[in-house]
């Protein structure tokens, strides 16, 4: 492995996921505890079409690509992400989706200055 391709691996592993209680998904006493991760490029490059149709289960989309559990273990599956989408309790699927979305605008933000 090339030195540059091992920093890049390193910057990677560096990136923390941001952690989002859930109070609506919990148990009662305590919030549903979910990790959102920062998308890849390649996870990204498969939301852009429907971002460009405004097509808003993108949102559903991105909070399933981006939820892990402590463990990283995936949150929701896609039968959760067909429910996200007709859902009329959305407050909490905004939420997580910030989290994702902060992400994005940032990684645009840098590339616009260079």
């Amino acid at each position: 492995m090339g030195v540059l391709l091992g920093k890049i691996k390193e910057r990677s592993r560096d990136i923390k996921p941001k952690k989002i209680e859930v109070p609506e998904l919990g148990d009662g006493t305590d919030p549903l505890v979910v990790y959102m991760h920062p998308l890849t490029l390649a996870q990204r490059s498969k939301l852009m079409p429907l971002i460009s149709k405004n097509d808003m289960t993108a949102i559903a989309k991105m909070v399933v690509m981006a939820a892990r559990d402590e463990n990283g273990d995936a949150v929701f599956d896609l039968m959760d992400e067909k429910e996200m989408a007709r859902s009329k309790d959305t407050g909490w699927i905004i939420r997580l989706s910030q989290a994702v979305a902060d992400d994005l605008v940032d990684g645009a933000e840098e590339l616009g200055e260079n």
